[in-house]
């Protein structure tokens, strides 16, 4: 039986290089879309720019069972991992995909999340 599964979000996401090697998160949505909500709150991006932010979610629509993650350029070569609600950060590492101008990703959580209690993303490239 093939698995079915929802996307409920796809979101523009941006990140503004300071002075040096810092880096402070900047979200930026899709023009038309005033701050979505879509089963969490808030997303801080360091260390490079996600182009899309998807979640896949369970049959039942309850969890989430992998996040799909596209980064701006190749980043085929660093440690891209996430965490949500601040839990701990789980890799994403696992055969990235590199197209020519944005790396793909599947990035499974750690833990169960469900989609109710999801608040916080963080993605941190390195």
């Amino acid at each position: 039986m093939r698995k079915s599964t929802k996307t409920i979000a796809f979101l523009t996401l941006g990140l503004t290089t300071l002075v040096g090697s810092a880096f402070t998160a900047s979200n930026t949505f899709a023009p038309g879309v005033a701050n979505p909500v879509a089963g969490y709150a808030s997303t801080e991006v360091t260390g490079g720019t996600v182009s899309t932010l998807g979640f896949e979610l369970s049959p039942s629509g309850d969890s989430i069972d992998y996040i799909h993650l596209r980064l701006e350029g190749d980043t085929t070569s660093s440690n891209v991992s996430m965490s949500l609600n601040d839990g701990a950060a789980f890799s994403c590492g696992a055969l990235p995909f590199f197209d020519g101008s944005q790396t793909e990703y599947f990035c499974t959580p750690a833990e169960l999340m469900m989609t109710a209690d999801l608040n916080k993303t963080a993605v941190i490239i390195s």
